[in-house]
């Protein structure tokens, strides 16, 4: 009996052994299961991983070089952004010889568009003595207003004449149907070879396509982006067609109200005299930063857009031939 009890005991103890053997092979095969599994999930993960960022890249590339840098899209889109903006500022600066003119314009395009100009010209003459005189203009539809803030003549020079008597005086020009004159300071700040305004979206959308529909602006084949403060610029050179463009400033005209219509008759412009400006547009904000003329030291600077700026017309004013008489 006590034989028996001793064989099940060992019997026991086999079959115990056994299957404690064999639940360590399971586990044993079950952790090099997940081990694999995981292997093979963390392989997936990076394969995918790697896959997406070369998807990603080559979608920023394409976007990069299609569109991104796509002439085309950054002048027409630089063409939308200036016709629906509230105002603009430029800086206009020409060194020639002895004589450095420097001109800063305020243009809001309000329902009383108007434009406020303060400008200084420096001359030196030929014993290098310098002469400066300053202005400061306000234009609106309908007058014009212009006064010297200061003139400076040298000691030596012959012009003994006290303008002390004549700056800060206001002058005004307005519309004259008799005489023939009109106003003129916002006409010359508007009219422009790269036009601004503020418009609703279907007087944009058919300025926009008058524009391409005349093929008005081509672009030449220097292209290329630059960086101020890592910010991206694109320089071009663009071709004018002067028939062209004047068929769009008569329909800019139309809206605005601004201008003689009678005036701007595309048939007396011929586009073989195409001419070339040097654009500069910031590839952010599609704003056009600079114009420059080749072969010239005219540059045209813009810098400031959508700014709010309260400006009021002078209460009293002499006519401008008055002004002019007091200085000759």
């Amino acid at each position: 009996m006590s034989r028996r009890i001793s064989l099940r005991k060992r019997n026991n103890k086999i079959t115990t052994g056994k299957k404690t053997e064999n639940a360590s092979r399971s586990r044993k095969f079950l952790n090099k299961r997940v081990d694999v599994k995981l292997r093979s999930l963390k392989l997936w993960i990076s394969v995918l991983l790697i896959a997406g960022l070369g998807v990603l890249g080559a979608g920023a590339y394409l976007w990069y070089n299609n569109i991104f840098t796509d002439e085309e899209r950054i002048f027409y889109g630089m063409l939308e952004k200036s016709l629906e903006t509230d105002s603009i500022t430029r800086q206009i600066t020409q060194n020639e010889q002895s004589r450095l003119e420097n001109q800063n314009y305020f243009v809001t395009f309000t329902t009383n568009p108007l434009v406020q100009s303060k400008s200084t010209v420096e001359q030196i003459d030929q014993n290098r003595q310098k002469s400066t005189v300053s202005t400061e203009t306000l234009g609106t539809k309908d007058a014009d207003f212009v006064r010297y803030t200061n003139i400076n003549i040298p000691a030596g020079s012959t012009d003994k004449t006290d303008y002390s008597q004549v700056t800060n005086i206001w002058a005004k020009r307005q519309t004259d149907a008799e005489s023939g004159q009109n106003p003129q300071f916002l006409n010359e700040a508007i009219f422009t070879f790269i036009l601004f305004g503020n418009f609703n979206q279907q007087q944009k959308a058919e300025l926009l396509k008058l524009i391409k529909d005349q093929d008005v602006y081509r672009f030449g084949n220097d292209g290329k982006v630059t960086y101020d403060n890592a910010r991206p610029l694109y320089n071009v050179t663009v071709s004018i067609k002067p028939r062209g463009l004047v068929q769009v400033l008569k329909k800019y005209a139309e809206y605005t109200g601004i201008g003689d219509t009678s005036m701007l008759n595309p048939e007396q412009y011929d586009d073989k005299h195409s001419f070339g400006i040097q654009v500069q547009i910031d590839m952010l904000s599609r704003h056009l930063r600079q114009i420059s003329y080749p072969g010239e030291s005219r540059k045209e600077v813009y810098q400031a857009y959508g700014l709010n700026r309260n400006i009021e017309l002078p209460r009293s004013a002499i006519s401008i031939e008055e002004l002019q008489s007091k200085i000759q």
